[in-house]
């Protein structure tokens, strides 16, 4: 990783129980370069931290059904 992250919210239809929770967050956890999950069934988002030069906010949307981040911290993030 190159010392920078990214924050991005993405809409994750669906996502009802806690147990949808969990396996949202996995998924997402397990793509290249993500760095930390939070989903959150009632905003039905998730909150994904990631490495922007092993993914894109476009490709992990694709992972959860979406098309488009609701929205994407625009200056990076150190990471954590």
């Amino acid at each position: 990783m190159n010392g920078t992250s990214r924050t991005a919210v993405i809409e994750v239809s669906g996502l009802h129980w806690a147990s949808s929770k969990a396996v949202t967050e996995a998924v997402l956890s397990r793509r290249p370069g993500v760095l930390a999950v939070d989903a959150n069934p009632v905003s039905q988002t998730a909150t994904v931290r990631y490495d922007p030069a092993r993914n894109s906010v476009a490709e992990l949307a694709g992972w959860c059904g979406s098309r488009v981040p609701l929205r994407r911290a625009v200056r990076p993030r150190s990471p954590v």
